[in-house]
């Protein structure tokens, strides 16, 4: 299930071929493309001039918004699993093949989702960044507070779910609006066992006119991520619900400091700068009222021993050496 709005068609058109050359148009998948009302973009014209056969198309008469058009996904979806893949994201060979064995039917080790590690991509399609998870073979998730309640290690197109699990727990919070997808991972990760496939075989593209990328530049991202980090402490055993969501906080306070920094070094005019100044501000008061004051001064001398070591890193490089 593909939700879009107003998509780059060629970013799109990458998604859906990496789907049908491993699902092909075949009765036995459903491959659909969910446009939430767009503007500028019609999905039975591209999807003809692209000859994407067995590509489906359902329209929204109205917007509904992110989550509101990821929950119509839901509602949609026919078959026993649902994978959401992002408008501009794609998959690799073996995803599904991976994904189904995963989510065999082990009796009481019954998975309810299945995901894989995830490479992180720039818009030009360089790769950046790429999950990081110990565990090195394919399994149940062995420390899935740490990776699912603490910092979060799936990305949406990485993960397929059983339609029943989602029928079970509701679909998405439109409550949230940033934090919607962690929210339903974590409701997944505390009623069902979720297996893990280390080989990254999804794609993440991250670009200033993304969906997500338009939301983190507001902090109010930041505040979305404390609501669900308090809002899901009930779902964790009372052993462990103090320490991981105490270490939440603490990754995510990090996390607010280093988007605050990303905002003071991006470029661009005086009305920009001026603009980004102030969301930087934003997310700082966020991040205090996120963790506790140690944290923020852990996070803010963590930032600021990574920008020294990049100012001396460039330092060196421009220092030529001596000749003899």
């Amino acid at each position: 299930m593909i939700p879009t709005y107003n998509p780059r068609e060629d970013q799109l058109a990458e998604a859906l071929r990496s789907v049908l050359a491993q699902l092909g148009p075949t009765p036995h998948a459903q491959i659909e493309i969910v446009d939430d009302a767009s503007d500028c973009f019609e999905p039975s014209r591209f999807v003809g001039e692209r000859g994407l056969h067995g590509v489906r198309i359902h329209r929204q008469a109205r917007r509904l918004g992110m989550v509101g058009n990821w929950n119509a996904c839901v509602r949609r979806a026919r078959g026993r699993f649902v994978h959401l893949l992002h408008q501009d994201d794609f998959v690799l060979p073996g995803f599904y093949a991976a994904m189904r064995k995963g989510l065999q039917d082990r009796g009481r080790e019954r998975a309810g989702a299945a995901f894989c590690a995830s490479l992180f991509l720039e818009a030009d399609g360089r790769v950046v960044n790429r999950t990081t998870i110990a565990q090195r073979e394919p399994g149940l998730l062995a420390d899935w507070h740490e990776h699912v309640f603490t910092r979060l290690q799936i990305q949406t197109p990485a993960v397929v779910v059983r339609r029943e699990v989602y029928e079970q727990l509701g679909g998405f919070d439109d409550h949230f609006a940033y934090a919607s997808d962690w929210d339903m991972w974590k409701r997944i990760a505390a009623h069902h066992p979720i297996w893990y496939e280390p080989r990254s075989l999804a794609c993440y593209r991250r670009h200033a006119n993304s969906q997500t990328a338009r939301l983190r530049r507001s902090a109010a991202t930041i505040v979305d991520l404390g609501r669900s980090i308090a809002r899901s402490q009930r779902l964790l055993p009372p052993a462990v619900a103090t320490r991981v969501t105490k270490r939440a906080r603490t990754g995510y306070t990090l996390f607010a400091v280093e988007e605050a920094t990303a905002l003071l070094r991006s470029r661009g005019g005086l009305r920009v700068r001026l603009g980004n100044l102030r969301a930087a501000g934003s997310h700082l008061s966020a991040a205090r009222r996120l963790g506790s004051t140690a944290d923020l001064v852990l996070a803010l001398v963590t930032v600021a021993r990574r920008v020294v070591t990049r100012v001396r890193r460039r330092c060196c490089l421009r220092v030529a050496p001596e000749s003899d």
